[in-house]
């Protein structure tokens, strides 16, 4: 899965959030199968994703999430391009 050598972590310490990126596509990530279940949980159910946890009504964790999704999407895209070569 690509993880190897990495360990999960709970939450990540880091800068706060800047401008989404111009390639964000909001309407793609609200299509996912992982933010369409981020929409069933109850406030303050969790989720697990790419090793972070998002807490359903926390500040910030649902904008997080779309990030992470997207960033994912990306790769894939990334790495099916160099496989395409």
């Amino acid at each position: 899965e690509g993880t190897a050598g990495r360990t999960c972590q709970s939450t990540m310490p880091g800068p706060k959030m800047g401008a989404r990126p111009p390639d964000f596509d909001e309407e793609l990530v609200r299509r996912s199968p992982t933010f369409r279940r981020w929409m069933e949980l109850a406030t303050g159910q969790k989720l697990k994703y790419a090793c972070r946890e998002f807490i359903k009504d926390r500040a910030g964790d649902e904008e997080r999430l779309m990030r992470r999704i997207m960033i994912a999407r990306r790769n894939n895209v990334r790495a099916h391009q160099a496989l395409k070569k």
